[in-house]
């Protein structure tokens, strides 16, 4: 093909020397885990972003999992356009999901669509932050409120960004961020639950232990979700650029938009004035009965080119076999999700992207909604 490819993502990683001596004082230590770098990094995430208490652990699904496996079984309202591990987190916790549609113009949970869904069985709504885009956080405070649930935020996009100001973390009873090679704080693996109850905190510092308070007499059932030191390494090393990572993205995103704002058939999701979003992912809405071609056929175009893309998230769960053999899936009444999951591209985003390639990304598209 003769181009150079342009992978949908790549970590932004520190250069060995900046880690080297870290990684060998735990090799040498034998401290794999349960050492001081998981202590540190959770200290440096909530001093960084203002967050009262913080948990690391493996990953955002076992963060989720533990977290709505403190609440007693249910119902937990989320929204079907999301990554699969926001509704395998509520079943794995012994709860039931139910699915709400999501807003056209954001693709973030729609408040009012999961205030419908609210049952006297409904223990917590599930929110997202689709692709780094805060949801309508206040609406969503309020329903919680009124009907004395739970706001737990699947946050896995949300490292770095804000609502009116204040950073992702703060707002729901717990909110827990991925910090995979595809985020835009790196950790190799792992997750981090922020919460202010500190009896979640509690909870949870046992149940990634096998609910072992120290004695080897478990307190229940719990689990080894321990992050490792090494993830912890990474993640401080990160969190020192965390900002500017963000910052980038969303000059980034300033350039797609720029080179594809005016093209008829092609929009993005809303991000609200007062809100940052941390564009873990940049994505496009096709709208083929107004474009010259559609999603697929776009994406195809971008792959011929050595350009990666992503159809983030279709199917939408109420559509996966997993749910529907499971019978949570397979309702109808759920048009928006089913809309833009058909319809949207997620283009290549990394905090270390040049905005070069960008135009280079923007010229293919605007060359296939070219008339003719």
């Amino acid at each position: 093909m003769g181009t150079r490819k342009i992978p949908i993502t790549r970590p932004t990683l520190p250069d060995s020397g900046r880690i080297r001596s870290r990684v060998e004082e735990i090799l040498r230590s034998g401290q794999l885990t349960n050492g001081k770098y998981v202590k540190r990094f959770e200290n440096s995430f909530a001093r960084l972003f203002g967050i009262k208490y913080t948990v690391a652990l493996s990953s955002c699904t076992d963060g989720l999992t533990w977290v709505l496996k403190y609440l007693p079984p249910g119902e937990v309202i989320l929204p079907c356009f999301t990554f699969s591990a926001t509704g395998h987190a509520v079943v794995l916790a012994g709860h039931r999901p139910v699915f709400a549609d999501c807003d056209r113009s954001t693709f973030n949970l729609d408040p009012a669509a999961a205030e419908e869904k609210i049952t006297e069985n409904t223990r917590a709504i599930l929110a997202t932050y689709i692709y780094g885009n805060p949801p309508d956080i206040t609406t969503l405070r309020q329903i919680a409120r009124r009907h004395r649930l739970k706001l737990v935020f699947d946050a896995a996009h949300a490292v770095g960004a804000k609502h009116r100001g204040i950073y992702a973390g703060n707002f729901g009873w717990a909110e827990v961020f991925s910090l995979t090679p595809t985020k835009q704080l790196c950790c190799g693996e792992g997750g981090m639950v922020a919460t202010a109850d500190k009896r979640l905190v509690n909870y949870l510092r046992l149940a990634r232990d096998y609910g072992n308070p120290g004695n080897y007499n478990t307190r229940f059932v719990g689990s080894n979700i321990r992050m490792e030191e090494f993830n912890a390494i990474l993640g401080l090393e990160g969190l020192k650029h965390i900002r500017e990572f963000v910052r980038n993205r969303n000059r980034l995103a300033q350039v797609y938009m720029s080179e594809l704002g005016d093209i008829k058939g092609l929009s993005f999701p809303e991000v609200a004035k007062y809100d940052l979003c941390a564009y873990k992912d940049f994505t496009i809405l096709v709208n083929s009965k107004q474009a010259p071609c559609n999603r697929n056929q776009l994406q195809q175009a971008l792959d011929k080119k050595n350009i990666e893309s992503r159809r983030y998230f279709d199917p939408p769960l109420h559509r996966h076999k997993a749910y529907i053999d499971l019978g949570y899936g397979g309702r109808d009444g759920l048009e928006n999700s089913d809309y833009i999951s058909r319809n949207c591209l997620s283009l290549p985003m990394y905090s270390h992207l040049l905005p070069s390639d960008v135009r280079r990304i923007a010229h293919i598209i605007r060359r296939e909604f070219s008339p003719g």
